[in-house]
């Protein structure tokens, strides 16, 4: 019977993927690759947050120092004439060398740690314009003959699938356990043998690689990176809206969070401008208020009052 569940499941999970990697073959749409591209970029993102921030509860707000410094290392490994796939690997290696650098933070709790990793991206773009005869400095690195939209957007979304996976692996092991008791009350899981700072060190350390493989992805659709781009403060609030507008600490949270920021700022950008940023900016305060766990935390809150209140119904009446 649970093999038979697992089968399901996985063909229910198979479909999707496979029609998405090969509808940009059969639809020969730039716009649509382009759309999804960015949409499977800002989840795999959102999703990598997640496991830091929504489940262990540690707030960062530097993913775009670990997505940009993913993306500056696939494309110097390239110039250093590494194979492709070896470049794309040493995007991850180096944000998650950048994460081991950031470990002492952990003695900061709450909102010190998140300002203290705010900075990061500001303070890698310095170092980028510094070492100007390696990164090319504020002119940026030009490879035009990586660059491959349709490559890239299948390795987009298979990162975005495999963050998703590690995601859902993690919180159904008995790290997931720990990590929500962190979370919960960080003193009181470590009176029950819970050593905080490894396990926060395990999912800062897949956090950051699984950004480095995402700034990867973003270097092989774009073909050209700078560092007032690749470091833009958007790379490390949007995975933090995402997941507060979705539902942070779920596994569709980052989901729904991400399929809306992404169609929004398609459509608003186009109409409104730089005052998209305003319409995002009264969604978050209206989601805060309205729905303080997000989304998929309001509808699994009303899928369960409905049940309680149907079963209720029922034991009335017998």
């Amino acid at each position: 019977m649970l093999r038979a569940e697992v089968y399901w499941k996985s063909l229910l999970l198979a479909i999707p993927i496979a029609s998405l990697a090969s509808a940009p073959f059969l639809l020969k749409s730039a716009y649509f690759v382009h759309f999804f591209s960015l949409l499977f970029l800002f989840l795999a993102l959102a999703s990598a947050w997640n496991i830091l921030g929504g489940y262990a509860g540690q707030v960062c707000l530097g993913t775009g120092a670990f997505f940009g410094i993913g993306a500056y290392s696939m494309m110097l490994s390239l110039k250093a004439n590494l194979p492709l796939y070896a470049s794309i690997i040493a995007g991850g290696i180096a944000a998650s060398c950048l994460a081991l650098l950031i470990i002492p933070l952990f003695r900061l709790r709450g909102i010190y740690f998140a300002i203290g990793t705010l900075f990061l991206p500001d303070i890698i773009r310095t170092f980028v314009l510094y070492f100007s005869d390696v990164t090319g400095g504020a002119m940026g690195i030009y490879l035009p003959l990586i660059r491959d939209p349709l490559f890239a957007y299948t390795f987009l979304l298979a990162v975005s699938v495999c963050t998703i996976l590690v995601t859902h692996f993690l919180v159904n092991s008995r790290y997931g356990l720990a990590m929500r008791a962190i979370r919960d009350d960080q003193d009181a899981g470590e009176m029950y043998g819970i050593n905080a700072t490894k396990l926060k060190t395990m999912c800062l350390l897949t956090y950051a690689f699984l950004c480095g493989l995402a700034g990867s992805g973003y270097a092989l659709y774009m073909g050209f990176l700078d560092p007032y781009t690749v470091f833009h403060l958007t790379w490390s609030i949007a995975p933090v809206f995402m997941c507060i507008i979705g539902g942070q600490g779920t596994i569709w949270g980052p989901i729904v969070g991400s399929i809306i920021y992404v169609v929004l700022s398609e459509q608003l950008t186009f109409i409104v401008g730089e005052l998209h940023l305003l319409v995002f900016g009264g969604i978050l305060i209206a989601v805060i208020l309205l729905a303080p766990y997000g989304i998929v935390g309001a509808l699994k809150r009303l899928s369960s009052n409905f049940v309680r209140g149907w079963k209720a119904c029922s034991y009335a009446k017998t």
